[in-house]
């Protein structure tokens, strides 16, 4: 004689003698195995808990068949993963169940593979918050049904001004944010010592030319030697400024007491140019050089004579 698979049913062979003791033995194990599922069914089981270790009490019941369904009121929350009688109690997604709260009641149906537990009905969750979810989107969390607030921020240009443009926090860049460049952002257009975004200005700014050229001395010596005695003027100008002219006064007589009559030279170091004007007592030389500069010297050769220079500048405009 052989038995069912599942409840051990008696199956009489084609040539064993029919017995009702065995027709009633297969009909109380019918009989125990459906009062069995519709208890299931219909009863609601309190459970009890050490931790989040939770048990019930089950009559008639030594082993959780594939698919038995379980309803169950939890009698207190969980506080992390939960096992009901030592078995694995998990969601749709076979993630571990950890938040039942307290009186919740609750369908469940056995999967013998994983020998866990399914809660039916919980799909997912998660600890996302409305503050983490774009405006009018909706999600599933573990505190259940929740609505995003993120606001989305459009495209939009911004210009550089003298202050600070905040992008606010808290918002979804949805489309581009454009923060204006400028090609003429340059050293040479900024200010001398002056920073911009991190640029060091470098323009000097133009100084207007004065009414008239300004002139300077640049130094006088006396030339009182029984033979030609020399002497050099030399010329720096402040900035914006070039050399125009030197002219070289003199003033003098000679060892015989006579004026001086003539100067024995009078030129520039390593700039040519042109020398004019009377070279006797009284009167002026003045040399111009050939190319405009900022340094020059002049140089005199002279005996008893007390010569001046004076130096004219003009603008500098390049």
């Amino acid at each position: 004689m052989d038995l069912t698979g599942n409840y051990g049913l008696k199956k009489p062979g084609q040539n064993d003698a029919y017995n009702i003791q065995n027709e009633n033995d297969n009909m109380d194990i019918l009989d125990r195995e459906m009062k069995i599922i519709s208890d299931a069914n219909a009863e609601i089981y309190l459970t009890t808990n050490i931790g989040n270790n939770y048990s019930v009490a089950i009559s008639n019941l030594t082993t959780f068949t594939d698919g038995y369904p379980l309803t169950v009121k939890f009698n207190a929350a969980s506080t992390g993963p939960i096992t009901i009688n030592t078995k694995g109690v998990v969601d749709y997604f076979g993630k571990p169940v950890t938040n039942v709260r307290e009186n919740l009641i609750a369908n469940l149906r056995y999967e013998s593979n994983a020998g866990n537990f399914i809660l039916l009905g919980k799909g997912g969750g998660g600890n996302a918050l409305p503050s983490q979810i774009l405006k009018d989107a909706t999600c599933t969390t573990d505190n259940g049904p929740i609505v995003g607030i993120i606001p989305s921020k459009g495209a939009q240009i911004y210009v550089p001004s003298s202050t600070d443009q905040i992008i606010s926090k808290g918002q979804y860049i949805l489309e581009d944010q454009i923060i204006k460049g400028e090609p003429n952002l340059i050293a040479a257009n900024i200010k001398s010592g002056v920073i911009l975004f991190g640029i060091t200005g470098t323009y000097t700014a133009y100084s207007p030319p004065p009414a008239s050229d300004p002139s300077y001395s640049i130094g006088s010596a006396s030339l009182n030697a029984s033979s030609e005695a020399d002497h050099t003027f030399n010329v720096s100008t402040p900035n914006n400024y070039v050399i125009k002219s030197i002219v070289v006064s003199f003033t003098g007589k000679d060892n015989k007491g006579l004026p001086v009559s003539a100067i024995r030279s009078v030129g520039s170091s390593g700039n040519d140019g042109s020398v004019s004007g009377r070279s006797e007592a009284g009167f002026r030389i003045s040399f111009t050089p050939a190319a405009s500069g900022r340094t020059g010297s002049l140089y005199v050769q002279a005996f008893y004579c007390n010569v001046t220079a004076t130096a004219t500048v003009t603008t500098y405009t390049n």
